[in-house]
């Protein structure tokens, strides 16, 4: 979960109303074709959630409830797949975590192909004023 498509900032700020896009960012060396996680919005932020768009064409499912990326290759590095797209009140307390999580409708027979580091990967959400 990032505040940029090349995953290089993960200080997301809830700064004022208005839209508030999140990235999640599949950062891998050994290379993936594919990703299945879930990103659903934490109680602790006031945010709204609008819509996810998925920049690859297989895509199944969505953010709040579980979703799948096929990338159609093989990729490594950082993967932008998929932009949560909020509207942001400007009201979301100090240290909201948003965790993204092993979708838990994934097979259990399929490989944990460098998803671990999607695994409770935590990101606060900062007020307006308040530092990250």
């Amino acid at each position: 979960m990032f505040a940029d498509q090349a995953g290089t900032n993960c200080s997301i700020t809830d700064t004022a109303p208005g839209l508030l896009p999140i990235y999640v960012v599949h950062i891998v060396d050994a290379g993936a074709t594919a990703i299945q996680y879930i990103a659903a919005k934490p109680a602790c932020m006031t945010s709204t959630y609008l819509s996810d768009t998925n920049p690859f064409g297989v895509t199944i499912g969505n953010s709040q409830t579980g979703v799948s990326v096929g990338y159609g290759t093989c990729r490594s590095g950082a993967i932008h797949c998929q932009t949560i797209s909020y509207f942001a009140s400007g009201t979301t307390r100090r240290c909201c975590v948003y965790t993204v999580h092993c979708d838990p409708s994934a097979s259990t027979n399929a490989p944990a192909v460098s998803w671990t580091s999607w695994i409770a990967i935590s990101v606060r959400v900062s007020p307006r004023g308040a530092p990250a």
